[in-house]
């Protein structure tokens, strides 16, 4: 969501949003960061008429870090000055937003369209949703994909990394963005490897 107004309130915004919890595994915390982000700004404005973010920024950045609670809050503190996103500019570089990048770098996993697509493929209906809602889950994952220039390659690409019996050729795929023949590639050398590796720990007399 991309948050452009706000208004300075005398003692600053009330809104009824719930500290976030910063503990869990990285995928859910992830998810649980961004729901609660995007709830926050929802919630922010909503409660405040609209202004420009830019002469508001300090009260927003107070508004983040307060109602997210002070175990979010003292993360915020320890973590580095970020570097601001070549796609914002000066203007936009405000307080709130440097605040917003620190901690959606920190809980935010490290992106792989992949594992979107992977995640994507696994949304299915559930026993009597209706369709419509069904729609709905399947437009929100959708918005983590990317499907520019979208060729058989990449799906078939994709289906194979999710269908791996290779734990760690798995780990490869998703840390790194291979091309098809490069994923078939590593996966040609891996198999071949672990054959040798097998015929080498048989036992004298194995055949």
């Amino acid at each position: 969501m991309i948050f452009t107004s706000f208004i300075v309130a005398t003692k600053g915004p009330k809104l009824k949003i719930l500290p976030f919890d910063p503990h869990g595994d990285r995928l859910n915390l992830g998810k649980g960061w961004e729901r609660w982000l995007e709830r926050f700004e929802r919630d922010l404005k909503y409660n405040v008429c609209e202004h420009n973010e830019a002469e508001n920024s300090e009260t927003v950045q107070m508004a983040l870090l307060i109602y997210a609670g002070i175990q979010v809050e003292d993360i915020h503190d320890s973590l580095p000055f970020p570097t601001r996103p070549s796609s914002v500019s000066n203007e936009q570089w405000t307080e709130y937003r440097k605040s917003k990048e620190k901690l959606n770098k920190y809980f935010l996993p490290q992106k792989s369209n992949d594992f979107a697509l992977f995640e994507l493929m696994r949304v299915k209906p559930e026993e009597g949703e209706r369709t419509g809602n069904y729609a709905a889950r399947l437009r929100k994952a959708v918005e983590k994909c990317d499907f520019a220039n979208w060729t058989a390659d990449k799906m078939i690409k994709c289906l194979i990394i999710s269908n791996l019996h290779d734990d760690q050729l798995r780990l490869i795929c998703l840390q790194k963005k291979l091309r098809l023949d490069q994923l078939l590639e590593k996966a040609r050398m891996r198999e071949d490897v672990m054959a040798m590796n097998e015929v080498m720990h048989k036992k004298d007399g194995e055949k």
